[in-house]
């Protein structure tokens, strides 16, 4: 029996929205700090705020793992991401060149790369089997699975600490030594070093296993088996940005930034 689509769950939207506005806020003060406005390295520097700021990061990637297993069309989703990402690429390119010093501004491997890359992934394993990927039929076994992978999945984001040179959990940790370290796939994989660095950086490793986690998780949504109030639209004009983040983040950087150097002008 073909199982019913449940309407749009808004609050994902929402959530996204809420998500988007705070990159937007963090990178206009990161632009007013790099023009020179002193009290926005405050701001920048603040442990609140970049955790903040990691769990946002972790959730966008989260959700857009959930939104993988809803979509009819991920191939085409990822080559639209990975366009962004290529935009985004150009554009901060561009900024550098004209705006900074080299490697100042450049995003290579930024957050839309990784979900690109993410999306790309799951698309092609579509396509080599044909539907969604397996979960087991009974509810028992698809929740037990659900959390064996989910709870690996969750260990192995914590565990990874590459761009410290190491891996680790609950302070116990290992030095990692590879040759990967300072070359260009290296820096895609997790491990930092090549120069320039990315200016917005997120690798396969561990990034990717938090959109993996959603993805784990989007069976239940396809099924409606999820709380009710996911269906709720509490804030219209929210959930409206959150489901145009693609553009949003592909086109607030040079405006708030033309905007951040407008301000930095004056106050010099």
């Amino acid at each position: 029996m073909e199982v019913q689509k449940p309407s749009r769950f808004y609050m994902l939207d929402t959530l996204r929205g809420v998500m988007i506005i705070g990159v937007v806020l963090f990178h206009f003060a990161f632009d007013l700090y790099f023009v020179g406005i002193p009290w926005a390295e405050t701001l920048v520097n603040a442990s609140i705020f970049e955790f903040i700021a990691n769990i946002g990061r972790f959730l966008f990637l989260f959700i857009a793992g959930i939104c993988c297993f809803l979509s009819r069309n991920n191939l085409k989703r990822s080559l639209l991401v990975l366009a962004g990402a290529g935009i985004v690429s150009i554009a901060t390119l561009l900024l550098d060149v004209f705006f900074g010093e080299i490697g100042d501004m450049l995003i290579y491997f930024g957050i839309l790369h990784l979900m690109g890359i993410c999306m790309l992934i799951y698309a092609l394993s579509e396509l080599i089997f044909k539907k969604k990927p397996n979960t087991p039929s009974s509810r028992t076994s698809r929740t037990v699975c659900l959390a064996i992978s989910l709870l690996l999945l969750f260990f192995f984001f914590a565990l990874f600490n590459l761009g410290n040179g190491s891996i680790g959990i609950f302070g116990m940790k290992a030095e990692v030594h590879s040759k990967l370290y300072g070359t260009l796939g290296g820096a895609i994989l997790g491990f930092p070093g090549f120069e320039p660095a990315s200016a917005d950086y997120f690798p396969l490793i561990p990034w990717a296993f938090a959109f993996f986690a959603g993805a784990s998780l989007g069976v239940y949504f396809k099924e409606d088996r999820v709380p009710s109030f996911l269906h709720r639209d509490i804030c219209p004009l929210i959930t409206k940005i959150g489901q145009k983040t693609l553009y949003i983040y592909i086109l607030h950087q040079p405006l708030i930034y033309g905007i951040a150097a407008l301000i930095g002008y004056i106050a010099a």
